[in-house]
């Protein structure tokens, strides 16, 4: 319950911050119904493929600027892989109010 709560606080710190547009936001919300149906364990492996078509984002220039805006702003932790069949790591990253 403690995660939920870190997050949840984590989601409205990024919803009030003026730096995150709409496509921050789909791309965090992809992220957390991910979490959710992990049973809220860190790290997320996901495909770029399947996060783009969960956050309804075609292209890729968008979601890899979103990426490294999320990581530089402190919401979350990147970890790309090369490798297709481990996918890429992704840490939802508690934020402080």
């Amino acid at each position: 319950m403690k995660q939920v709560t870190e997050l949840k606080r984590g989601y409205i710190t990024l919803i009030r911050d003026e730096r995150i547009n709409v496509w921050h936001i789909s791309i965090y919300i992809a992220f957390l119904y991910l979490w959710v149906r992990k049973k809220g364990i860190n790290p997320l492996y996901i495909t770029r493929k399947k996060v783009m078509k969960l956050a309804h984002i075609s292209s890729i220039a968008t979601y890899h600027k979103c990426i490294k805006q999320l990581q530089e702003f402190g919401y979350i932790r990147y970890v790309p892989s090369y490798n297709r069949f481990l996918g890429t790591q992704v840490f939802l990253v508690a934020v402080p109010d």
